[in-house]
């Protein structure tokens, strides 16, 4: 059993202070991560950049949190749960330097913090620096295990796993790369199944508990390597790559951009786990997600919160959404599919497409949202999916609110139009237009934006 740790790479705070710097980086100053109990972790001064492919990918520097790349592609480093965000204040009256800046979680509590100062200036030790909190990394810790749990508690998606790798591996031959290998539970259904042998790449520290599971069970050839698969400048070649990156919205966790990638690891000849995902979009006609979220106008009190809602309802919720939420008739229709498969052209981050429904054919003539799931195929033949009408998985369902809802004519026609954005500088991006058309003229239209669902810290 072996172990690789890849280096850290270089921790600088010009995506924490970048509105705050008045140049690219942050000058005359060194950037250092400093441990929980004091001791230094890494450092790097100002002006250094980093390495890796992410860095040329994205044309800047990351910062590295507690030996962990904290960058939009990297989301799942800091889960969801934990909530991390970056909180900026000015130093002083001077908007030109840079100032003090926190992370926190979700409930508010310092996780790090870095300051700032001018060189000559006295400001104590004229360190910039990251504090790493003890109670940041339980709360990850918590949090990740918890996903593990869903995830190893979906007996659907793990047969289906099964199923997929029992075709496609060659005992005594297939060799095996594991992205984002969490726990190692694939590779280790790999390794059961004949793999020759299996190398399990994760960024968090997970990997630790995978080396600990591996042990346990007895279950050997395994190479783990923490970090993040992009970062590999020499990655093992291997005869199959499995990724299960999906989200409850598909690309979320950079699925695309990790397989895309990830060719760099394939022999001639090499196959990918997925191999294919298409994703739907239906008008949702039941009003109980709506009202779940549009609360704003029954806070009272006399208190206009128009301005509130408005960014509450440029946000996609994670929902669980069933068929009675769609008037009990699937109209779902394929709003984008992708093939995942190595000889196939590699595709856009950038996804759009315009569906349309004849108000005829929906169960209910007031459209209250949009309701978003996936068919991922494995292998053909074996699928996963998290449509309303399909058996549960741990996955939920993606609804999208509309600032108010539709009241369709008998002829009238909704269009949807959807756009995403998955590429590494942007995170995940989300637009959705709905128009009302009558006779062929729009007599209604709405335009949603997940930026535009922010709040700036």
């Amino acid at each position: 059993m072996a172990r690789v740790d890849l280096p850290a790479g270089a921790a600088r705070l010009r995506q924490l202070q970048a509105r705050r710097a008045e140049g690219p980086d942050v000058a005359d100053a060194d950037a250092g991560l400093v441990g929980a109990l004091g001791g230094q972790v890494l450092a790097q001064a100002a002006g250094d950049e980093t390495g890796g492919l992410l860095g040329k990918a994205r044309g800047q520097a990351a910062v590295v949190f507690q030996r962990e790349v904290v960058h939009r592609l990297l989301r799942p480093a800091v889960h969801a749960a934990v909530g991390l965000g970056v909180a900026q204040q000015a130093f002083g009256a001077d908007v030109h330097w840079p100032g003090d800046g926190v992370l926190e979680d979700a409930r508010g509590a310092t996780v790090a913090r870095h300051g700032a100062h001018r060189t000559g200036e006295n400001m104590g030790d004229e360190q910039l620096h990251l504090r790493i909190f003890t109670e940041s990394a339980k709360i990850r810790r918590m949090s990740e295990i918890e996903l593990h749990r869903k995830l190893l508690g979906d007996a659907p998606r793990n047969a289906a796993f099964h199923a997929a790798l029992k075709q496609l591996i060659e005992p005594g031959k297939t060799t095996v790369a594991d992205i984002g290998a969490g726990t190692g539970f694939l590779s280790f259904l790999a390794r059961r199944l004949g793999a020759a042998h299996c190398t399990l790449i994760e960024y968090s520290g997970m990997i630790e508990l995978a080396q600990k599971l591996a042990r346990q069970n007895g279950i050997d050839q395994l190479t783990f390597v923490r970090g993040h698969s992009a970062e590999l400048r020499k990655p093992p070649k291997v005869d199959l790559v499995v990724s299960e990156t999906l989200g409850n919205f598909a690309l979320e966790e950079g699925l695309l951009e990790t397989l895309i990638d990830a060719r760099r690891y394939l022999k001639a000849g090499g196959r990918v786990l997925p191999q294919g995902l298409r994703q739907f979009a239906a008008p949702v006609t039941a009003a109980r997600l709506q009202q779940e979220i549009d609360i704003w106008p029954q806070v009272g009190f006399d208190l206009d919160l128009s301005a509130a809602r408005t960014v509450s309802l440029n946000n996609m919720y994670v929902k669980q959404i069933a068929p009675a939420d769609l008037g009990g008739r699937d109209c779902g229709q394929a709003w984008d599919e992708l093939d995942l498969r190595p000889q196939a052209k590699a595709a856009d981050s950038r996804r759009t497409a315009t569906l349309r429904w004849k108000a005829g054919d929906l169960p209910a003539a007031r459209v209250e949202g949009i309701a978003l799931w996936w068919v991922c195929e494995l292998l053909p033949g074996i699928e996963l999916s998290t449509s309303p009408f399909a058996p549960a998985t741990h996955w939920d369902q993606i609804y999208l609110p509309l600032l108010a809802p539709l009241e369709l004519a008998p002829d009238d026609v909704l269009e949807l139009s959807l756009s995403c954005d998955t590429r590494p500088d942007v995170g995940v991006r989300l637009g959705w237009k709905t128009r009302q058309l009558r006779g062929g003229k729009a007599v209604g239209e709405q335009v949603q934006d997940s930026f535009k669902g922010r709040v700036d810290l």
